[in-house]
């Protein structure tokens, strides 16, 4: 998009400052767009990708909030007005205390 816009507005001073002729503009913004927009979008797709699975793991957006010697119960409301929606309970699980010393 920025590239085409280059094309579409500047492209009389971009021939100036890249020395070429107005008829090889087309040619180089296309060429500078494949050989740079092409790794550009794998390199962003590398570093993405486990930025947003760390967000996620960090901000808990997959499974109901769960602390230490809870467990939860996850139901689906029965009333037509409250349909789509879930409630969460949580409650005290009897978890027997070890003796962590040796």
């Amino acid at each position: 998009m920025v590239m085409g816009l280059i094309f579409l507005l500047y492209a009389d001073m971009f021939a100036l400052k890249m020395n070429l002729s107005p008829d090889q503009v087309l040619g180089s913004i296309l060429f500078l767009s494949a050989t740079h927009g092409i790794p550009e979008a794998v390199f962003a797709a590398v570093i993405v990708t486990p930025v947003a699975m760390a967000l996620r793991k960090v901000l808990r957006k997959d499974d109901p909030k769960k602390t230490k010697g809870e467990d939860v119960t996850v139901t689906e409301a029965k009333e037509p007005e409250l349909a789509g929606t879930t409630a969460v309970e949580t409650k005290e699980a009897n978890v027997g205390e070890e003796n962590l010393t040796k």
